[in-house]
């Protein structure tokens, strides 16, 4: 008798254990959760977006705008459409790839396309909140520069030129635009070409290509992510949409999430999560983070001319460490260097930039914002 209440009090005990860890660890979840929309909310309102970009002008140099992108179509690709097709097909997938096998799909196609979000909607996004927490920083740094928040439907309608399809930005900062369309596409590559520098902050970029209708606000996959889809049937396709032309202008590919990765020389703690690999020789690397994969892969921070312009990638996913002071002083160190920012808290200077193009890490790289980073308590 005894015996059995000792176990059955012990039972109690360890279902409140239990009942109680289980309970921590939803708070936590609720709290982070709900953290992320404080920050969010924080974020949004110190901006006043604007909805007609064709009044703004950079033909004074002391006018500097840059643009924003949030991923809208990669969010959408994301909502519970596109991975649960390439979940439940997998197998096909792997039976073209191992043994050539290339077999159509017919069923669940409508899984295939989404609809993307509204504006409002898309600046609440969580893979928007590393873009505006990096433009409220630039905000700080600069006042005087303009910022505007975009989405991927916008640079898609060209709101990104002017009527002689002229630049309106002096930069555009780009987060993980993983699904674009062609149009999107040859806009961002035209904008470089007209003189304009393009931040990439994340990986996997340009992955693969969506067709966009303006009128169902849907995206549609096209091809990319190891699939073709023609509107009727489904097939094994390849994995990076367009890898030669990303190794043209671009100057990288993106490497995969499943290999092993180290990155020997890591200035921003960064974890391995996805990562790009240099594959044009003409790529200034400006970080070599000395990874050590499987494949031999060259990864690092690089700039790559194109034209009148130029594309710079971080080549890692930058979001997951935009908070780290190392990457901030560097991202801030960028800024300066290209002038893309008006009125900065210190002035370009050419030995900074010098030190900013050599540096194999951020020990010896001057901060150009230390007060504010101060003053943001960053980690």
């Amino acid at each position: 008798m005894v015996l059995r209440k000792t176990t059955l009090l012990v039972g109690i005990i360890l279902s409140l254990i239990i009942a109680t860890s289980i309970a921590n660890v939803y708070a936590d979840q609720i709290d982070k959760k709900e953290n992320v929309q404080r920050l969010l909310q924080e974020l949004l309102k110190n901006y006043k977006f604007n909805q007609d970009s064709s009044s703004l002008t950079i033909n004074n140099t002391n006018n500097k705008s840059i643009a924003f992108v949030i991923p809208s179509f990669t969010t959408a690709a994301y909502t519970n459409s596109f991975y649960m097709f390439y979940t439940k097909y997998q197998d096909v997938a792997m039976k073209y790839k191992r043994m050539g096998i290339n077999e159509s799909v017919t069923t669940d196609l409508d899984l295939l396309s989404s609809t993307v979000s509204e504006k409002s909607k898309s600046l609440t996004s969580h893979k928007a909140t590393g873009l505006l927490y990096l433009a409220q920083h630039i905000s700080g740094l600069s006042p005087n520069t303009n910022i505007d928040m975009l989405t991927d439907e916008e640079v898609h309608n060209g709101f990104i030129f002017d009527s002689n399809k002229q630049n309106l930005y002096n930069a555009i900062v780009l987060g993980h635009q993983e699904y674009v369309s062609q149009q999107e596409y040859d806009n961002f590559k035209t904008f470089v070409e007209n003189g304009g520098t393009l931040i990439l902050l994340d990986a996997n970029m340009f992955y693969a290509e969506v067709a966009y209708d303006p009128t169902t606000n849907k995206i549609t996959l096209v091809k990319g992510h190891f699939w073709g889809f023609d509107g009727q049937k489904a097939w094994p396709d390849v994995k990076e949409r367009w890898a030669n032309e990303n190794t043209e202008w671009v100057g990288s590919n993106f490497a995969c999430s499943t290999c092993i990765v180290t990155l020997l020389n890591n200035p921003f703690q960064y974890a391995h999560y996805e990562e790009q690999t240099i594959t044009n020789p003409n790529a200034k690397i400006l970080i070599d983070y000395q990874a050590k994969t499987d494949y031999n892969y060259t990864m690092g921070s690089y700039e790559l001319k194109n034209s009148l312009g130029k594309v710079i990638s971080f080549g890692i996913f930058g979001d997951n460490v935009v908070t780290n002071k190392n990457f901030l002083q560097f991202f801030d160190n960028i800024l300066v260097a290209n002038y893309l920012i008006a009125n900065p808290t210190q002035p370009p200077l050419q030995e900074q930039q010098q030190q900013i193009s050599q540096a194999d890490t951020l020990s010896e790289v001057p901060s150009t914002s230390e007060t504010i980073m101060g003053q943001r308590n960053i980690n």
